[in-house]
């Protein structure tokens, strides 16, 4: 039956990780303990994931064809060109809109995600703010998803009442974009994009300051029911940053979605005076200067752009960023793919098995510090890749 398989990781990534001529890749089943070669029409799929119900559509497959319509027939031409430059390549403002969307829906799209609408902890599910009477919390997950394909970057942001979906995307259209690439490889889960959470060392004197901050944002996103927080434990007091978003899309190539703090590190030395500027810290990637790069832009109407403000004002779907590709050294990657391996729930994928071995040593270990809580136990399946090269 056509539209059946749902992927959950689009096959024109899941192609970047097969050998030449081959349609199988290569992988781990953490629930299974195994380790084997699957075809891509069946890997990182469910059977009828995303179908609708007939009130939302009359058509059950809608959401699975808009994702490959709106979102994965756009973004494989972009990848394939990033993935043919060499050390810089151009895209327009739209291809760059197409990007974000790409990490946004990336970000709801796969099972873990959904299954944290079933049965999530505390402070996880703020999205409930904008739930329909009557309507199944699964059916919410599906419209939300939809809402994000169908709409562009400015209705989402300005006009949703889908409060859960105007924050998160918010703060990755308010991200900067970086394309690193590296001489080990990448691997990839069934999470797709992960981030590097870390705790912020908030000074007791500014406690009450970051909890006023935070009862705004519940104001903007109208997620404020009239009483004020101050409890450590509501989740938009937490004391923690996503420093970034990681999404591998080839085992070469990574697209990283930075909070904009980490321009105010380094392009605003005023700022680092402010006590989050200057006590952020990222263990893996941002606290090397090397890792920090933006975009040469090129504007159509520059010419009427006298104030920051102009540049949303006239804005141009043609107009330019010119990236660089960043390379990774090899610990690097290594301490980024030990947070792939610890944020994977499902199944991993992987090209080289040296690769793989060694990320899966270096997580075994975690003596480290890059990972304060260890998920995974990968103990027994460096000899079930071996047995899968035989």
């Amino acid at each position: 039956m056509e539209y059946k398989r749902n992927h959950y990781v689009p096959q024109f990534v899941l192609k970047n990780f097969c050998d030449d001529n081959d349609d199988k890749i290569k992988m781990i089943d953490l629930i299974n303990f195994t380790v084997e070669q699957k075809k891509i029409k069946k890997a990182f799929s469910k059977n009828n994931f995303y179908d609708l119900k007939p009130k939302m559509s009359d058509d059950p497959k809608k959401l699975e064809k808009l994702f490959g319509e709106k979102i994965e027939s756009k973004m494989g031409p972009i990848i394939k060109k990033i993935n043919g430059s060499t050390k810089s390549f151009e895209l327009t403002r739209e291809e760059l809109e197409t990007v974000k969307k790409y990490i946004l829906i990336q970000c709801y799209r796969n099972p873990i995600n959904q299954s944290f609408y079933n049965g999530p902890h505390k402070g996880e599910k703020f999205s409930t703010y904008s739930i329909k009477e009557g309507e199944s919390i699964t059916d919410f997950w599906k419209r939300e998803m939809l809402y994000i394909i169908e709409n562009d970057w400015e209705t989402i942001i300005e006009q949703t009442e889908l409060c859960g979906v105007k924050m998160i995307a918010n703060q990755i259209y308010s991200n900067y974009l970086s394309f690193f690439t590296t001489e080990e490889e990448f691997i990839i889960s069934d999470i797709n994009c992960f981030t590097e959470r870390v705790n912020m060392d908030i000074p007791k004197d500014k406690r009450q300051e970051y909890y006023e901050m935070s009862n705004e944002i519940r104001k903007k996103y109208k997620m404020y029911d009239g009483k004020q927080s101050d409890q450590k434990n509501d989740f938009l007091t937490e004391e923690y940053i996503d420093n970034y978003i990681f999404v591998v899309v080839s085992p070469k190539l990574a697209i990283v979605c930075v909070d904009p703090v980490w321009k105010y590190k380094y392009l605003c030395p005023e700022i680092n005076v402010n006590w989050m500027v200057k006590n952020i810290s990222s263990p893996t990637l941002l606290n090397n200067p090397k890792n920090f790069s933006l975009p040469i832009t090129n504007y159509i109407n520059k010419e009427k752009m006298k104030v920051d403000s102009d540049i949303e004002k006239y804005k141009d779907k043609k107009d330019t960023y010119l990236y660089n590709k960043l390379l990774l050294s090899d610990e690097e990657t290594i301490n980024i793919m030990i947070l792939c391996l610890n944020e994977a729930r499902l199944y991993i994928s992987y090209k080289s098995s040296e690769y793989i071995k060694k990320y899966i040593i270096a997580y075994n270990q975690l003596n480290n510090g890059i990972i304060a809580n260890v998920r995974n136990n990968f103990n027994g399946y460096i000899s079930l890749i071996d047995h899968l090269d035989k």
